[in-house]
């Protein structure tokens, strides 16, 4: 399988509803081995209580997640290029018409950004260096680490 997700702008709502709709229109082409989809994933209420600064989830105040998944059964699927791309292609099409940014680090996806450092700032957006040297002061040996753990530097070294 294969699943990625953006945070809608505030305000932006309904142009994204659109533009996925207007996504599904023209990439309406079944995958007979796979389920492709985008989920619309409600956020609000006691979550903004809290300014996005205080934790390291940085989207508190956003009022939709989108994500977006491709599932098949077979691992040597001859389209599983393509089931990819769908994801891919949804995630960045909303991207580029400046309605998204940032994701849900639940619905991780390594191939964002091939930096480490810029990768989890999609999660973690500009509390990222905080994160960072919170991991510098309990974890400097770097212990508790993976992919898409929080890295040990940033950008800048």
């Amino acid at each position: 399988h294969k699943v990625s997700s953006a945070f809608v702008k505030n305000g932006k709502e309904a142009q994204a509803a659109e533009v996925c709709y207007e996504f599904l229109l023209r990439n309406n082409k079944p995958f007979p081995n796979a389920n492709a989809y985008i989920s619309f994933h409600s956020f609000g209420g006691a979550i903004g209580n809290r300014p996005g600064n205080e934790t390291a989830f940085p989207y508190r105040d956003r009022k939709l997640l989108l994500q977006f998944q491709a599932w098949w059964s077979d691992p040597a699927d001859t389209s599983t290029e393509q089931y990819i791309d769908w994801v891919r292609d949804v995630r960045t099409t909303l991207a580029s018409h400046g309605l998204t940014d940032g994701g849900f680090f639940n619905f991780q996806d390594a191939s964002i950004a091939p930096d480490r450092y810029e990768l989890m700032k999609y999660y973690y957006g500009s509390n990222l260096d905080k994160l960072i040297g919170i991991k510098k002061d309990y974890d400097p040996d770097n212990v508790f680490q993976s992919g898409m753990s929080i890295p040990t530097k940033n950008s800048a070294g």
